[in-house]
């Protein structure tokens, strides 16, 4: 075994290839999402709104708790925060629900995952990857609600870094 990963939207084709390429190195592989993929060999699946996760207390610890009581006395080597809600509209306001259900998805629960697992990650060598889009730097009409929260995904990994120092990478 390479470790232990935690992998956020694995029944996207992303997420779906970032679990299957953990796990072909030997990963243990923990996949949260709104759906299962039954394509790909998860050896623990959380079904979860992340949207829902990000406001509701009582599900973030049940997820929360979920995935301690799973790993038990192992560490999380590599936690990736995947998923993505990506709202597409140039009709103006954009609805103050999908820009909070972009925050939410793409920024918060990250944020959430991370902080609330930093205590079940290898100590100075566990890693956390947060997936970003071109859309933070060069983004196209219509994508104001994702490409903001991408942007903002961007700063949260820097300052996370500077605040975390050697714990994780």
């Amino acid at each position: 075994m390479s470790g232990i990963a935690v992998i956020t939207g694995t029944s996207g084709a992303i997420g779906s290839a970032i679990a299957k390429k953990f796990k072909a190195a030997g990963y243990v592989v923990c996949g949260i999402d709104l759906i299962e993929n039954k394509l790909i060999d998860l050896d623990f699946f959380i079904k979860a709104d992340l949207d829902l996760f990000a406001v509701n207390d009582v599900l973030r610890e049940q997820v929360i708790s979920t995935i301690k009581k799973w790993l038990g006395l192992n560490v999380i080597d590599v936690l990736v925060n995947n998923a993505a809600y990506q709202y597409v509209s140039l009709n103006h306001p954009i609805s103050p629900l999908e820009f909070c259900k972009s925050c939410n998805v793409n920024l918060i629960a990250p944020y959430l995952l991370i902080t609330n697992l930093l205590d079940c990650m290898a100590k100075k060598t566990g890693s956390i990857v947060n997936i970003g889009s071109v859309h933070a730097k060069l983004t196209k009409p219509g994508f104001v609600a994702y490409a903001t929260t991408k942007a903002a995904l961007s700063s949260l990994t820097k300052s996370l870094a500077l605040d975390f120092g050697e714990k994780v990478r």
